[in-house]
């Protein structure tokens, strides 16, 4: 008889790994040790290969900065944070360009913003790319064991397994 194992949030945690959100600000602190959190977009910077790309610790200064404001420092809550980012504070409070009579030239506006902005879009399709690297440093070797008894109810052959776990 075929068997449908459901292994959901918390599976990690619960054999001991190293794997909540707050592990991989860690690991993001350790490895960008000189990023500091900062409402600064960064700048792409020329490659001397060709292209372009962004500094690492200057990306995770910025996810540190609006993740930690949207999830009053609980990287436990990234998920539901990072719907509630705030990108209020990467923008000038004062327009940037006035029309001839002094106020604010919408239309110029509009257009310098959304140059301003075009690099959040690259950034955070980075944030894969972190968490890819956080996962694959994390250690599994002598700190998950076979539990036997579990590995009795699986037939390796027929059984089948769905997972809702990032990792």
């Amino acid at each position: 008889m075929n068997k449908l194992f459901i292994i959901g949030n918390g599976f990690d945690l619960a054999h001991g790994l190293d794997t909540s959100y707050d592990d991989f600000r860690i690991f993001l602190e350790q490895t960008y040790a000189e990023a500091e959190a900062s409402s600064i977009i960064p700048e792409e910077v020329l490659h001397p290969r060709g292209g372009r790309y962004f500094h690492p610790e200057k990306m995770f200064s910025l996810y540190l900065y609006l993740v930690e404001n949207a999830a009053n420092d609980q990287w436990s809550d990234l998920e539901s944070a990072l719907g509630r980012l705030s990108y209020g504070d990467c923008f000038p409070d004062e327009p940037l360009h006035l029309d001839k009579d002094g106020d604010p030239d919408f239309f110029k506006n509009v257009y310098v913003l959304e140059d301003m902005s075009e690099p959040l879009c690259e950034i955070f399709k980075k944030l894969p790319d972190f968490l890819n690297d956080w996962i694959a440093s994390i250690a599994i070797e002598g700190v998950v064991f076979p539990n036997k008894k579990f590995n009795e109810l699986i037939d390796r052959e027929n059984d089948y397994f769905l997972t809702f776990n990032y990792n």
